[in-house]
C-alpha cells in the first residue's frame, strides 16, 4: 500500500554521502611485492610436444576431405549468378583405415615454463572500512 499502513522506523537521508577517503576494498595488491627475476611473461601457454612421433601409416599425400563423387550439379544452377559449381566435400575414404591424412603437425602441450602475467599477491587492506 502507498502510503504504507506502518511507516518505516528509519528512512534514508537523501543528503547523506560516502566520505571521499572511504575504501571498500577488503583486499589490495601487496605494495611491497616484487616480481621474481625468473618470471617470464613472454612464454607461450602451449608448445609443440617434442616427444610426439608421427603414427605409423600416416598418409601425408592424401587430403583429409575430397569432393563427393556422387554429387551432381543442380539443374537450376546458374554459372553467371551462382559461380562455378563445386561438389561438396566429404571425408576421404582412404583416411578411414589410416591413423590420419594430410600434413602431420606435432600436437600441442601445456608449457611447463608458462607462468602468465605476474600479479602481486593480495593482502588485507589496512584502510578497509
Amino acid at each position: 500500500m502507498v502510503p504504507p499502513v506502518n511507516p518505516h522506523k528509519e528512512i534514508d537521508d537523501p543528503s547523506d554521502k560516502k566520505p571521499d577517503d572511504w575504501d571498500e576494498r577488503p583486499k589490495i595488491p601487496d605494495p611491497n611485492a616484487v616480481k621474481p627475476d625468473d618470471w617470464d611473461e613472454d612464454e607461450p601457454s602451449k608448445i609443440e610436444d617434442p616427444d610426439a612421433v608421427k603414427p605409423e601409416g600416416w598418409l601425408d599425400d592424401e587430403a583429409q576431405y575430397v569432393p563427393d563423387p556422387n554429387a551432381k550439379k543442380p539443374k537450376d544452377w546458374d554459372e553467371d549468378m551462382d559461380g562455378e559449381w563445386e561438389a561438396p566435400q566429404i571425408p576421404n575414404p582412404k583416411c578411414e583405415a589410416a591413423p590420419g591424412c594430410g600434413p602431420w603437425v606435432r600436437p600441442m602441450k601445456n608449457n611447463p615454463n608458462y607462468k602468465g602475467k605476474w600479479k602481486a599477491p593480495l593482502i588485507d587492506n589496512p584502510n578497509y572500512q
